[in-house]
């Protein structure tokens, strides 16, 4: 506030006078430079991302040295899990002007599952006078940095009685995110 004071004298010598205040007010709030929405694969081998950053900057018509207080989201550094994170930082200027800087990081699984353990294919002779026999193998294996679900899709189950013929077995893994892997083999 600045005080502005006029005078007035007349030929006589009288004088008056007139104030006023005027008062300058900051009404602009600081203007964050804020990262776009980003978007992360998992880290390889583990359903999380690492994310790490620093705070945004912000400007101001009047302040400087603004602080910058994270005020919603995990600190840098931290392993995000999959799906979306909000981030949200905030500052304030001298004249009590707040603004807020708010982003999203996406972490996303694109990692299909490995068959570590893939069943050869398999050929059976059968017995002397036998047309079918009973066919046992093993359920493969399969490994996923997140969680993911293993189902055998086409082909006979182990331990079923098979006539002469081919048969194709598949297996499928498929995880959280929609990636999946096959295990093929013929009997």
């Amino acid at each position: 506030t600045t005080i502005s004071t006029y005078e007035a004298e007349d030929e006589s010598g009288n004088t008056t006078a007139c104030s006023f205040d005027i008062t300058v007010s900051d009404e602009e709030a600081p203007v964050f430079d804020c990262p776009e929405d980003i978007s992360l694969p998992t880290d390889l081998g583990v359903c999380t991302a690492t994310y790490t950053f620093t705070n945004p900057s912000a400007t101001d018509n009047c302040s400087e040295g603004l602080v910058v207080t994270q005020t919603e989201g995990p600190p840098s550094g931290t392993d995000l899990p999959v799906g979306t994170t909000t981030f949200t930082f905030e500052t304030a200027d001298e004249a009590g002007n707040v603004s807020t800087c708010s982003y999203t990081v996406t972490v996303s699984d694109n990692e299909p599952p490995i068959f570590s353990e893939c069943p050869e294919s398999i050929e059976i002779q059968l017995a002397p006078n036998a047309c079918d026999t009973a066919v046992v193998f093993d359920t493969p294996i399969a490994t996923d940095n997140c969680e993911f679900i293993l189902v055998q899709t086409a082909g006979p189950q182990s331990g079923e009685v098979l006539s002469v013929g081919t048969y194709a077995v598949e297996f499928t893994a498929t995880d959280n995110a929609g990636n999946t892997g096959l295990c093929q083999f013929d009997i």
